[in-house]
């Protein structure tokens, strides 16, 4: 397979990322440019091949052109773009080097997700709490030098997609890197659902990337949506709940179910947003390197995710 890459292409400065805050802020995060720069060159970066997500019972089958980082190494270059711990249950994150966007997969399994509550959903109200949370989350970005970012409005206000058993939405943002965008689709399976988050510039579609992706992703057989029986856990809230917490407990608790909001906020669903810069000089050499060997598998305590299968 061919690695090489065009470096004026790798624009890892565009990247931005739905951020979703876990707790206090680790010491080990770097907190300057050279720093973060070193935890992503060193990460084991892998190309085309096929990669098992156990946590959601689900499978990539990457084609040519994208690279891949999965289980531990996800969550070292999480912390490194975004300055803050990552979310529990991040599965990989891929890239597309020649454009410098890239897909992150969290993976939540609380059970069957009901879609008969969908006309709760409010889009001011989650565009509030969005916009709430960024500028809570400026703050501890200003912690880790990561540049403050402003939440424009919806690219895309959040819909459901009851055939393909997907809810999806998309922000403009804007940071001193110019105009971003982040999309997120919910895909959901037999035990909760896989979030997608594309994070990039404003000037790239971030459809081109997500449905050659989502082209090769799915559950595994038996996991899907349509494999529901009548004895499985289902989930104590709706979609529209559900969509609320992503966004922001305030939203949930207005909806009336304070429980629900609580239990999404201890698990880091508060949702801030940033954006990554000064690091698109590492593409010209982080790229250029020959393909790395199949990993060995690892002991079943070291592998929240894992390599090509």
């Amino acid at each position: 397979m061919a690695w090489l890459i065009d470096g004026a292409c790798a624009r890892l400065s565009a990247f931005a990322l739905i951020l979703l805050v876990s707790g206090p802020v680790s010491a080990e995060i770097p907190s300057t440019p050279e720093a973060r720069n070193a935890v992503i060159e060193g990460l084991p970066w892998q190309g085309a091949g096929k990669y098992d997500l156990p946590a959601s019972k689900s499978t990539i089958n990457l084609p040519d052109g994208y690279l891949i980082v999965t289980g531990k190494d996800a969550a070292a270059l999480y912390e490194a773009i975004n300055g803050t711990d990552a979310p529990e249950s991040l599965e990989a994150v891929v890239l597309d080097p020649k454009a410098g966007n890239i897909i992150m997969f969290k993976s939540i399994r609380e059970g069957f997700v009901k879609f008969d509550d969908w006309s709760d959903v409010d889009a001011d109200d989650l565009l509030r709490s969005y916009r709430e949370g960024a500028e809570d989350a400026n703050k501890e970005r200003a912690e880790h030098n990561v540049p403050t970012l402003t939440v424009v409005g919806w690219r895309q206000k959040p819909s459901l997609d009851p055939n393909t058993k997907t809810v999806s939405w998309a922000l403009d943002l804007q940071n001193e890197a110019g105009a971003l965008i982040n999309e997120n689709v919910l895909i959901f399976s037999r035990y909760g659902y896989e979030q997608l988050v594309w994070a990039g510039s404003a000037k790239d579609d971030p459809n081109v990337f997500l449905n050659r992706i989502r082209a090769v992703y799915d559950f595994d057989a038996g996991a899907r949506y349509g494999d529901f029986q009548p004895n499985d856990k289902v989930a104590e809230y709706g979609v529209a709940t559900l969509v609320a917490g992503l966004v922001g407990a305030k939203v949930a608790a207005k909806l009336g179910l304070l429980a629900v909001a609580l239990a999404f906020l201890k698990k880091a669903w508060i949702i801030v947003v940033v954006a990554v810069s000064g690091i698109g000089a590492l593409a010209k050499r982080l790229f250029r390197r020959p393909s790395p060997a199949t990993p060995a598998t690892p002991p079943p305590e070291d592998r929240p995710g894992q390599g090509p299968a």
